[in-house]
């Protein structure tokens, strides 16, 4: 039983305390541009305006689910310069972690409830995810070096979290 509590507690801190060079700054760099993609799709549309806290809270709790819930062929990292349709593609695989953070975030402001999620929510979750992706995905060529190292070991967590998973891994 102390092992799967040990489990439980590593993966829940593997993405702000990972050994890979740049994990922090991979993740922190994925919360941001999550982060910056969905208000401004949210702002564009007009639909739920969500505060920065609010979306920055989600995006943060995702990231241990992020590789546990990526279903299908493994991501591709960014540093093998994926076509922009591959990129949209994992992106859009990774909205489950996000429907799963904000149900947490939701449990924690208002208890013990069934999941509802609207169209409109999941449709404005998986457009960011798709959007923020394709947005790394077309910036990372530009990123400086560390930025680059940062990307990769964020994608190489989310990989690593993917094959250790129970529901989605090997």
């Amino acid at each position: 039983m102390t092992e799967q509590v040990s489990n439980v507690v590593y993966n829940l801190s593997e993405p702000f305390i990972g050994k890979a060079t740049g994990q922090l700054q991979g993740t922190l760099q994925h919360i941001v541009t999550e982060v910056a993609v969905s208000k401004t799709l949210r702002w564009l549309l007009g639909w739920e305006k969500r505060g920065f806290i609010e979306l920055a809270m989600v995006h943060t709790i995702s990231q241990p689910f992020l590789g546990a819930l990526f279903f299908g062929e493994d991501i591709k990292s960014l540093s093998s310069a994926p076509g922009n349709g591959q990129a949209i593609f994992d992106g859009a695989k990774q909205t489950p972690a996000v429907l799963i953070a904000a149900y947490i975030l939701k449990t924690g402001q208002k208890g013990l409830h069934l999941p509802w999620f609207t169209l409109r929510d999941l449709g404005v979750t998986i457009a960011s995810k798709m959007a923020s992706r394709l947005v790394e995905n077309n910036i990372y060529s530009s990123l400086t070096p560390g930025m680059q190292r940062a990307t990769t070991a964020h994608d190489n967590m989310i990989a690593v979290q993917k094959h250790a998973s129970r529901f989605v891994g090997e």
